[in-house]
């Protein structure tokens, strides 16, 4: 009978060494399951929600409406810096939705929000 116990004890051992991952990882894949395609680039209206920026808003005001940019391009156009941001888009989209930020003054100059739309501060 002796030996019987051991095994059983030693089988009760080895089962939770692998039912505990086990059961760690299902529920992982059920949080994962149920959040599924709710993320904010799925959710966001990238064109929609391009419109609503203006010439002169500043970039805390433009994150408040647009989800983080996936690309940024900093560069020089006479003599004055430039930061061009880039935002997530449809698949199907020719043009993704981006602005044009002054570097100096922080305010946006230029507004493409796609092939149809665009915005843009006369040159002096």
């Amino acid at each position: 009978m002796n030996w019987y116990g051991g095994l059983r004890s030693k089988l009760k051992r080895s089962t939770l060494i692998w039912v505990v991952p086990l059961v760690g990882a299902a529920i992982m894949a059920l949080v994962i399951t149920v959040n599924w395609g709710t993320t904010k680039y799925k959710e966001a209206e990238p064109v929609a929600n391009c419109r609503q920026i203006r010439l002169g808003m500043t970039r805390v005001e433009v994150l408040k409406i647009m989800p983080e940019p996936v690309g940024r391009i900093s560069y020089k156009k006479n003599r004055r810096e430039k930061e061009k941001l880039i935002f997530p888009s449809r698949e199907d989209a020719a043009t993704p939705p981006q602005l044009v930020i002054d570097g100096k003054t922080g305010r946006v100059e230029e507004v493409v929000c796609d092939e149809n739309y665009r915005l843009t501060q006369k040159q002096s």
